[in-house]
């Protein structure tokens, strides 16, 4: 259910949400994402604390706007809590910023490892 709550969460701070692939048609700034890991806690009913590290880039062929994004959605799911989509986030924390080695000179990105403590409403 994770898969529902990320791009409600993320359209928040910016209409442009893309799941793993940006579209070719899109010439604005972006927020891409993809699931990296997804553990859940050990519990019988398995609708337990689970945390998921999820990848976001900010893309744009500004460099400024990206890093004016990328500021913006630090700050934004730093202190995002509550439900979404039948998924209850408890926080969300920023776990590191990976260097992008695409090549593109056109296409700006930072990519941004997030987890999401989180736990599956029944």
């Amino acid at each position: 259910m994770i898969e529902l709550a990320i791009p409600s969460i993320l359209s928040l701070v910016l209409d442009n949400v893309y799941h793993i692939k940006i579209s070719e048609m899109n010439k604005d700034a972006a927020l891409c994402w993809k699931i990296v890991t997804d553990k859940r806690n050990d519990v019988l009913s398995g609708y337990g604390q689970r945390v998921a590290r999820v990848q976001i880039s900010s893309v744009s062929s500004d460099p400024l706007q990206v890093s004016s994004l990328s500021k913006e959605l630090r700050y934004f799911l730093r202190n995002i809590q509550g439900s979404f989509d039948g998924v209850t986030i408890n926080s969300i924390s920023e776990k590191e910023t990976i260097p992008d080695y695409s090549g593109d000179p056109d296409v700006h990105r930072k990519i941004i490892d997030f987890n999401f403590h989180y736990g599956e409403q029944p």
